[in-house]
């Protein structure tokens, strides 16, 4: 399921998460990740890469895959909800102060014992052609 990894049971993983989705029946160029949150999305199939997307417009090239094939796609992780400042509450800090030493030093209405987590994961569902998958 796409979303965020926290709601799965995920909260504090700094890991790689792979997704794996089998193609529709047609052909297809190209699958679009329209959203996700990580350092990088790669396309596998049978373990071989196939492509990534790291830039916009976030694609995969297809052009290999034949209708009802299964693709991988690998969500690459990052430490911030593992390592992070998790309790500070000060969204509007510019980045190298929340993810530095200053962000471990957060008081009053900056920090909460509720966890702060940032969303992880493929966060919308990957489109093809317009359709969804």
């Amino acid at each position: 399921p796409y979303g965020d990894w926290s709601g799965y049971g995920l909260p504090f993983y700094a890991g790689n998460v792979d997704y794996n989705i089998r193609l529709p029946e047609v052909p297809v160029s190209a699958i679009q990740i329209p959203f996700y949150k990580g350092a990088l999305v790669e396309g596998f199939q049978k373990g071989k890469l196939i492509g990534s997307a790291a830039f916009p417009p976030y694609e995969i090239g297809l052009s290999d895959l034949a209708p009802g094939d299964t693709l991988s796609l690998r969500v690459y992780g990052n430490r911030v909800n593992a390592f992070g400042s998790v309790h500070n509450t000060d969204v509007y800090r510019n980045d190298w102060v929340r993810y530095g030493p200053l962000g471990f030093r957060s008081e009053g209405k900056d920090w909460a014992y509720e966890y702060q987590l940032k969303p992880m994961g493929i966060l919308v569902a990957p489109q093809c052609f317009g359709s969804e998958l």
